[in-house]
């Protein structure tokens, strides 16, 4: 359940966008003023849903850092954790078109390493009436939301995360839905 289903907006931080939410930022991305609020709007979005990248990490991503192996695209992500993040499938061929118009310049456009990147770029993108805001760290949430959700185990997802501990998890239990009494026996006592 997202921010709307729980009837209101909490900090942006702590909830992930439900998936009506992320289409309408996509949507959103699309009719940016220029091509580079629009690129950056994408990289932004794609980075952050597909790979659960923050501001720490988004604003960073240049073309050499996404690899294709064994048919999947990964992101090499720099500190404060270095790490390959796998990409979800949905996202891979919008960062790999990415990455193949960067050229020299950071996925996001530009050559910036400026630390409030990432923010300063949500700050301009205009959204619909009603649409949500556009924020790396809701984005990033919302991936480990998504993966909390499809029960991808919690030492591959804090590995991939880049994360030390469990607490930013636990902020976000309330998106995930509860199993059923009998499908959370069935879990709990070694079955499926």
């Amino acid at each position: 359940m997202g921010a709307a289903a729980r009837g209101g907006q909490p900090p942006a931080f702590c909830c992930s966008l439900l998936p009506d939410d992320l289409e309408l930022l996509w949507r959103d991305a699309q009719h940016q003023g220029t091509p580079a609020r629009q690129r950056a709007a994408q990289a932004l979005i794609a980075l952050g849903a597909g790979a659960g990248l923050d501001g720490r990490w988004c604003t960073r991503v240049a073309a050499a850092d996404i690899i294709r192996r064994d048919g999947i695209v990964f992101v090499r992500v720099g500190e404060p954790t270095a790490r390959q993040v796998p990409v979800l499938a949905r996202w891979e061929g919008v960062v790999c078109d990415l990455a193949a118009s960067a050229g020299d310049e950071f996925l996001v456009g530009g050559h910036s390493l400026a630390k409030n990147r990432a923010s300063n770029l949500a700050m301009k993108f205009k959204v619909g009436h009603g649409h949500p805001a556009l924020s790396a760290a809701r984005l990033r949430s919302t991936w480990l939301a998504h993966h909390l959700v499809v029960r991808t185990r919690l030492p591959e997802l804090m590995r991939a995360a880049g994360l030390s501990g469990v607490t930013v998890l636990s902020d976000l239990l309330a998106d995930v839905p509860v199993l059923k009494d009998e499908q959370a026996a069935a879990m709990l006592r070694g079955g499926r």
